[in-house]
């Protein structure tokens, strides 16, 4: 899932092997171009940005390419 850092200051503030933690991310693929992350530990959460098209938004809804190809060959 491709996320940016809505602020690049919190980009220092994940450290490889931190456990992040997105809720209600489905929703937010729906309806929104942000999304809350936070580290499981919860010491810190962050927006991120949701740069997605339509296209992209439809695919992780369908869980994956190749699902979504074959509902869109049966319509």
């Amino acid at each position: 899932m491709p996320i940016e850092f809505a602020d690049p200051a919190n980009y220092d503030k994940i450290e490889p092997g931190d456990e992040l933690r997105i809720d209600n991310l489905l929703e937010a693929i729906k309806n929104s171009y942000t999304v809350k992350v936070a580290k499981s530990d919860g010491s810190f959460e962050f927006i991120g940005r949701l740069e997605l098209s339509s296209r992209d938004r439809e695919i992780f809804l369908s869980a994956g390419l190749l699902n979504y190809t074959r509902e869109k060959a049966g319509e």
